[in-house]
């Protein structure tokens, strides 16, 4: 490469390796320049990421600073400043980029900071209607009502969003997301036409046609029929619904819940207290990404029921969906609009 080539800095405050649209942009960037990726690792091993196809691609993994006062503070209310780090750990690589590309509204004020000390241009790629999903950090009684104190941070948080997320979008080259519905919206909110979409289509891959890995994470048992829910364990996913659902499956079929989320422990709990639950659902934690694929394959049926607390919610279009496809799993979808296009 010449000293014309493009160089680009990609922020991406959560594990890079676990998230198909991250992996699929930045794959696709270093066909036309030098990418590197500011990232916090999820775990050990995601520090030391391999992708062998391409030698145009730097890992930077970040260290995330110890919990403190500041931080608890921020954590609902400023949570834009929440990985204001990055800031200062990109410019001391005194590299001239000339693309800062950011994911989602939490990189947002990193994006803004770095656009103007290095007079580059931005690219903002919305994963989630971000101002839309806040509601689901916050627990919720039976019927939906938050406490005072809740509600009151997540005004703050929306409020201080708002302001961020117009900042963002205006100072923003191009914004990218993920589907017709959640560009149509963006548009229409900030009367731009500089919003686009591509869909989070994963990165085709040869896979076996089948295997045992769920059996043996599991059941020792390579007869069961496994229906399999992958992501985030949080609100909005009809989570609680799906545990629930267990002891009406016979006794040769059985759920896997495959991910972590703040919501997690609840339903193991829930799970554990109910023995016609507990032998017929199973959670696993988040596995690698390229591992993914192998273990779920065996699979009969893939579960995104998504509950539309939020807009974000109601036009999302999960990446797992199409991974659920890619493994020849039946996807058991929600009747939402961009489920109803597939």
């Amino acid at each position: 490469m010449t000293s014309e080539t493009i160089k680009i800095a990609v922020i991406i405050p959560w594990s890079v390796d676990r998230d198909s649209r991250a992996r699929r942009s930045i794959k696709e960037m270093a066909k036309y320049g030098i990418v590197d990726v500011f990232y916090l690792p999820y775990s050990q091993e995601d520090k030391s990421i391999d992708w062998k196809y391409s030698s145009n691609i730097f890992f930077h993994p970040l260290e995330k600073p110890k919990d403190n006062l500041y931080s608890r503070l921020i954590e609902n209310s400023f949570f834009y400043l929440k990985h204001s780090y990055f800031i200062s750990y990109v410019l001391s690589k005194k590299i001239d980029y000339d693309i800062i590309y950011i994911h989602d509204l939490i990189s947002g004020h990193i994006g803004i900071s770095l656009k103007k000390a290095l007079k580059c241009k931005l690219i903002y790629d919305v994963h989630d209607l971000y101002i839309e999903t806040l509601n689901q950090q916050f627990p919720v009684s039976e019927n939906g009502k938050m406490k005072f104190k809740h509600y009151l941070m997540y005004k703050i948080m929306v409020f201080l969003g708002k302001k961020l997320e117009h900042k963002v979008v205006d100072k923003s080259e191009i914004v990218f997301t993920v589907n017709h519905s959640c560009m149509e919206y963006l548009q229409t909110k900030y009367q731009s036409n500089k919003i686009l979409y591509f869909r989070n289509f994963p990165e085709y891959r040869n896979l076996p046609k089948q295997n045992n890995n769920l059996a043996e994470k599991t059941l020792s048992n390579p007869d069961i029929n496994f229906a399999v829910y992958i992501g985030s364990i949080a609100r909005g996913r009809q989570l609680k619904n799906i545990v629930n659902s267990a002891p009406y499956l016979n006794e040769n079929n059985v759920i896997v819940i495959i991910g972590d989320g703040v919501i997690k422990s609840e339903l193991i709990k829930i799970a554990e207290a109910n023995k016609t639950i507990n032998n017929k659902i199973f959670f696993l934690s988040s596995l690698p990404y390229d591992s993914l694929f192998e273990t779920i394959i065996q699979a009969k049926l893939g579960l995104m029921l998504l509950d539309p607390i939020n807009k974000s919610k109601e036009y999302a279009l999960a990446n797992k969906i199409s991974e659920y496809m890619l493994c020849g799993i039946t996807p058991l979808l929600s009747n939402h609009i961009e489920h109803r296009k597939l």
